[in-house]
């Protein structure tokens, strides 16, 4: 946000508005916390610089934000939403737009293929820079970065998370275009640790050496075919509404009914924990929470160690079978 807001000073010094979608997350930061979805009874305080973000729809595909059932032949008509959001609907002119190419806590949702490519042309006939939030998808996915993924650079990449080998470590990445920082608007009391780029260092070397990318891809291949198998030729089938990928970065939408869609949280969770008590840890989303109550938390996510094996997965399949036929025992 501040290098944009930096840049922008030149070309669009107005521009103070950023935009971001429906059910994303970018931290919870007394900042970021205005650009994530609002946590309702949860986060206790407003956020600073509310008044500076705006929101549109993501593009689900699962859950549509325009009724699109048919994902093969959508024409992408939420974009057109966004669009026509962006030229119309901003109380001011927009610095930029901050997307998770696919988003991670609010569900381990993919934007469909050609999304990016067409968000980014918006982007630039409204003179909008594109940041992509990838703390969540960096190398996890078998590539590098989503942005790699899928062939469309932004203007900026935000890393964390795994980059640091288990330390904490933020990175931005920014097109050489861009200006960048005066010591003064760079500087943190935990910024530029030895210790950190160390570590950043030998993780990047190792996922190299150790071809972890492929080994990513290779894995989540394998466990995306059996969770689809078991949802195409089990009872247990009827209650997996949808198997999100790609790489080691897979969700599992459990609902009541396939039909209806409707949200399975009780489910998830009583399928998270009796994996528990197997021996394998399953994720859970965050919670999707409207002010009229409506709950979303029925996303169970699997992210494995990039180093996992095929006997690995083998436990991973037959635990989440098992807890969740379990876990049907409750309903």
């Amino acid at each position: 946000m501040k290098l944009a807001m930096i840049n922008k000073n030149v070309t669009k010094p107005e521009a103070q508005i950023f935009c971001t979608c429906f059910r994303g997350y970018h931290g919870s930061g007394i900042a970021t916390t205005a650009l994530s979805h609002r946590f309702s009874g949860l986060v206790r305080y407003r956020p600073w610089g509310i008044d500076r973000v705006m929101k549109v729809p993501y593009p689900f595909c699962y859950r549509c934000p325009v009724g699109q059932e048919d994902r093969d032949s959508c024409k992408l008509q939420c974009l057109d939403l966004i669009a026509s959001t962006i030229e119309y609907g901003s109380t001011d002119r927009i610095a930029g737009f901050i997307i998770e190419p696919m988003q991670g806590p609010g569900g381990h949702i993919p934007t469909p293929n050609g999304f990016l490519h067409d968000l980014k042309k918006v982007c630039q006939d409204n003179e909008i820079y594109l940041i992509y939030d990838e703390a969540q998808t960096f190398t996890r996915i078998g590539w590098w970065t989503a942005a790699e993924f899928y062939g469309v650079p932004p203007d900026m990449i935000t890393l964390t998370k795994s980059l640091g080998g288990a330390l904490p470590i933020g990175a931005l990445l920014a097109s050489e275009e861009l200006t960048g920082f005066t010591p003064a608007e760079e500087h943190s009391t935990f910024g530029s640790s030895p210790l950190m780029f160390a570590s950043a260092l030998v993780f990047l070397h190792y996922i190299e050496r150790a071809n972890l990318l492929e080994n990513a891809k290779k894995m989540g291949e394998y466990l995306t075919a059996g969770l689809r198998k078991l949802q195409d030729k089990s009872d247990l089938g009827a209650y997996i509404g949808d198997i999100r990928c790609p790489g080691l970065f897979i969700g599992i939408e459990l609902v009541e009914d396939r039909e209806t869609k409707k949200p399975a949280n009780g489910l998830m969770q009583d399928t998270v924990e009796a994996a528990k008590e197997r021996g394998v840890l399953f994720g859970e989303m965050a919670p999707i929470i409207s002010d009229r109550d409506t709950i979303f938390r029925n996303v169970l996510k699997i992210k494995p160690p990039l180093i996992i094996t095929r006997d690995d997965c083998d436990i991973i399949l037959q635990v989440f079978e098992e807890s969740l036929e379990e876990a049907t025992d409750y309903l």
